[in-house]
């Protein structure tokens, strides 16, 4: 059973980066290739290691620790008087501006997170809602009453039509 402050397994951390970006359970199941059950079993580890009580807090403690990131936006830091954090949030990232011209020296580390995805993932196609089954259904049978009216008039004296 996964216990709080745990590490992330690397299925878990593939589960978390899709929930940050908004998907729902069933896209994230499409997209891992596995049961929306077994996304259920990974949301409930992630939220006992997080320490969260939902999807929407865990994909907040997740960008605030910078678990995941989101393409745009970047974590900052307020800090009280002082000098411990006040509070955290994210902001838009800045467009980058392509004539500035690369200032760090090679001691210098890199302060920009990066992200863990290996691509941006493929996006998921949503099924026919039942309403649009109800749409297309009647639309057939639309169709069908259609050919029949058609038939007994080009036929008036034949009352039904020739078997195939």
């Amino acid at each position: 059973m996964a216990e709080l402050d745990e590490p992330l397994s690397d299925r878990e951390q593939e589960v978390l980066e899709l929930l940050a970006q908004g998907t729902t359970n069933k896209e994230i199941a499409a997209s891992l290739f596995i049961s929306p059950n077994t996304v259920k079993v990974h949301l409930r580890n992630i939220n006992t290691k997080l320490g969260a009580k939902s999807r929407t807090e865990a994909s907040r403690i997740a960008l605030e620790r910078g678990l995941v990131v989101i393409p745009g936006m970047e974590p900052v830091e307020t800090t009280n008087g002082n000098g411990s954090t006040a509070e955290r949030g994210l902001v838009e990232k800045p467009a980058i501006d392509a004539t500035v011209e690369n200032t760090s020296t090679a001691s210098e580390p890199l302060t920009q997170p990066v992200s863990t995805a290996a691509s941006e993932p493929e996006p998921v196609s949503a099924p026919l809602s039942t309403t649009n089954w109800v749409l297309i259904g009647g639309l057939g049978l639309l169709l069908v009453l259609t050919g029949l009216v058609a038939w007994f008039i080009l036929n008036p004296g034949q009352s039904e039509p020739a078997a195939a």
